[in-house]
């Protein structure tokens, strides 16, 4: 998702709507990352428990966390407002085996994540692309999800 300048057109996919298996909406006013609203997940590591806010551009990784976190690390996610795990344990990072954060985006798809710190595997699981938003210009494709 790199763009070299004026060679190739840049793909950004913005996560605007997720929400929990419960249906809680996980997309906050609390912080923003890039300008957009951040994802809100509530994460555990070891004995420490905090807030982790989530750039919602897809394939970035410009979270926020008060928590320190040691690079190789595994860390729990769940919602914010219910507590409901966001952990898939069948469902399995396939570059370092540990269980994928996972949050659903309505009418969409799903978004996973590898919950290991440092560890950049992650996918977009499309279902529908009915109410995708996709906006071009030369250099730019936006598709807003």
């Amino acid at each position: 998702m790199q763009s070299t300048q004026n060679s190739r057109t840049k793909r950004v996919i913005d996560i605007q709507h997720a929400c929990c298996s419960n249906g809680c909406n996980l997309i906050t006013d609390e912080k923003t990352i890039g300008g957009m609203k951040a994802i809100k997940a509530k994460i555990k590591f070891n004995d420490q428990e905090g807030i982790i806010y989530l750039d919602p551009e897809f394939g970035s990784y410009n979270h926020i966390t008060d928590l320190n976190i040691p690079e190789g690390q595994q860390v729990d996610f769940f919602c914010p407002e219910c507590g409901v795990s966001l952990v898939d344990k069948d469902d399995l990072c396939k570059t370092c085996g540990s269980p994928m954060l996972s949050f659903e985006i309505p009418k969409e798809g799903v978004v996973a994540a590898c919950t290991k710190k440092g560890c950049f595997d992650h996918a977009l699981r499309i279902e529908s692309f009915d109410e995708m938003q996709i906006e071009v210009d030369d250099l730019f494709i936006r598709m807003i999800l």
